[in-house]
């Protein structure tokens, strides 16, 4: 994943318009100058593959490189961008660790986080909203998908992606002509 992550990072844009990865930042200033409509904020699990019971989101932080240097293999000394403050996304985000969206001036909020608001009002010890707060930030938002690809098709996507866990499948909304 690291080397096709620079791939992406150093290939034209056109490469990027077929590329499965997509480049976000943990720099809200850096994703302004490379949003002209929408800017999406969410979150990104940092668990370990081996100790989660199915796998959550592929990302890569270029910065880090500490696998590769222990396996001997090659790797960048310094990401490619520097100030970018990059960290690419296989196929994207999933809408379950979404927060919301800015479009101008105006922010969006994932109504998903209200469900886990009211489920946190629910909570009776402190020990069951802790494992509660673990569990949103690993596996993410409870988030309704029913009808997606239908509500999908109302918008100017072409494409969606599903996970189940274990492998990604990109769907295309529309034949290729």
């Amino acid at each position: 994943m690291y080397y096709l992550t620079i791939a992406h990072t150093i290939n034209s844009y056109e490469y990027r318009k077929s590329s499965s990865m997509v480049s976000t930042t943990t720099d809200g200033r850096v994703a302004e100058e490379f949003t002209a409509d929408v800017c999406i904020y969410g979150w990104v699990p940092r668990v370990a593959i081996t100790c989660a019971p199915m796998n959550t989101i592929d990302a890569v932080d270029t910065e880090d490189t500490e696998f590769l240097k222990r396996k001997g293999l090659p790797y960048y000394e310094s990401p490619v961008y520097l100030n970018q403050k990059e960290v690419a996304l296989r196929c994207g985000f999933l809408p379950h660790f979404i927060v919301g969206f800015m479009v101008g001036s105006k922010f969006y909020v994932n109504p998903a986080i209200s469900r886990s608001m009211d489920k946190m009002q629910e909570m009776r010890s402190f020990r069951e909203l802790n494992v509660f707060k673990h569990q949103v930030i690993t596996y993410g938002l409870d988030v309704d998908q029913s009808n997606f690809e239908e509500f999908c098709r109302k918008t100017k996507f072409k494409r969606y992606y599903t996970f189940d866990g274990k492998s990604y499948e990109i769907h295309c909304l529309y034949e290729e002509r």
